[in-house]
């Protein structure tokens, strides 16, 4: 079980961290040039002061994952990568009548959704679960 947690947060953390430098690129270079998948950007400014505070966030979870991985105890750092894909998942809870707008294909939302439900489950279970975890194994204690 030790091994799955290193390698599960290590291979988020990494995810994390190039998606969101990767698409707080991509957002930047459409508001700034009006070009590419978020060129609409360049006409809503706005929107990309949400986005490029959301990817570099994103990018922020990604290292706190990473580090995580090597503790003792790492159940707190699953907690925070669950809570991570709740937070995406409530966005298309309150937004779904305006995903079909933007991507028409609801199979990619649907399976988006199931991705992110199943990945929430199994950090929710590393996060909750004792199993693998030494006696008097936690990280608190040596922060």
């Amino acid at each position: 079980m030790g091994r799955f947690r290193f390698w599960l947060l290590r291979v988020h953390g990494g995810l994390l961290m190039v998606a969101g430098c990767l698409l707080a690129a991509v957002s930047t270079w459409g508001m700034l040039t009006g070009a590419g998948l978020m060129g609409f950007l360049a006409q809503h400014r706005l929107g990309h002061v949400g986005l490029i505070q959301a990817y570099l966030l994103v990018a922020v979870i990604g290292i706190v994952l990473w580090s995580g991985a090597r503790r003792t105890d790492p159940r707190f750092y699953h907690r925070i990568g669950a809570l991570a894909h709740l937070a995406i998942l409530s966005a298309y809870a309150f937004h779904w009548d305006y995903f079909p707008q933007i991507a028409p294909q609801g199979a990619m939302l649907r399976n988006a959704v199931w991705l992110h439900l199943a990945l929430c489950a199994v950090e929710s279970w590393c996060g909750l679960s004792r199993a693998g975890i030494p006696p008097g194994g936690s990280s608190a204690a040596r922060c």
